[in-house]
């Protein structure tokens, strides 16, 4: 089969195809965000990319502006760090999910909105009614969370590109998301590139992990390769810094 997402010569090399859910580990400013923002295109004015770029055989940076913007939402999705920020305040979530689908596919308001409530429920949202006639910021950081997975999911796309998707929520809410986004990926066969900075994260989510410093890959191979063999000193840091391998410390003098 061939690879549905290929970088090549960027100092990153990576291959997914569906259903696998790809990890790019590394800490933060390593450049996993920009590699994410290099397949969509949508770097900063100025960036230059050099090397190749291809998508289910097509050369994404020879792509005009509108084949590039065509394939984004409806081939490539991609899910934020920052609910708050990739949400319109001033909207309400059904308003939110269902505008792309009439404007952009034309379906009628009553399919899209349909459609979003379907996919709130494949998120697992227990009263998508409610959800959808909300502004985001009545709901909690794991519902709007839930929000941005259906919004990847709603157009099908054959890869999603999700960035640090669960930075802000806390342990258990965070589990939860990472499962849903696993489950539904699988059921659909949509590859997934999950970008994260926490080994534990990408342990939970991911097929292969591809370990990134300073714009790098150093280190690449299936998950429970990497975790329990680790070739490179900068992953078996990264592995160290999880609170599970913490070294027990003496307590504080006089601490209670």
């Amino acid at each position: 089969m061939n690879p549905l997402l290929e970088i090549r010569d960027l100092h990153v090399s990576f291959a997914s195809g569906p259903p696998e859910i790809a990890g790019l580990v590394g800490e933060s400013g390593s450049g996993k965000s920009m590699t994410a923002l290099s397949v969509l295109r949508l770097l900063p004015r100025g960036a230059r990319i050099k090397g190749s770029l291809s998508f289910d055989g097509a050369d994404l940076l020879g792509l005009q502006e509108p084949a590039i913007v065509h394939l984004r939402g409806r081939e490539i999705a991609y899910i934020p760090q920052e609910p708050m920020s990739a949400l319109n305040p001033t909207l309400r979530t059904g308003a939110q999910l269902a505008m792309p689908l009439m404007v952009v596919d034309r379906v009628t308001k009553s399919e899209a909105w349909t459609r979003a409530r379907e996919t709130l429920e494949a998120m697992l949202v227990s009263d998508p009614a409610r959800v959808l006639d909300s502004y985001p910021f009545e709901l909690s950081g794991g519902l709007r969370q839930r929000i941005l997975l259906a919004n990847a999911f709603l157009r099908g796309p054959k890869l999603i590109l999700a960035d640090e998707p669960t930075t802000a929520l806390d342990v258990t809410v965070q589990a939860e998301v990472l499962g849903i986004l696993k489950s539904r990926a699988r059921e659909r066969g949509t590859a997934v590139l999950f970008i994260t900075h926490n080994m534990g994260a990408a342990n939970m989510l991911c097929d292969s992990i591809h370990v990134m410093q300073n714009g790098v890959v150093v280190e690449s191979g299936r998950t429970i390769d990497v975790l329990r063999r680790p070739r490179n000193n900068y992953t078996q840091r990264l592995l160290d810094s999880l609170p599970e391998r913490a070294v027990p410390r003496h307590p504080i003098a006089g601490a209670r």
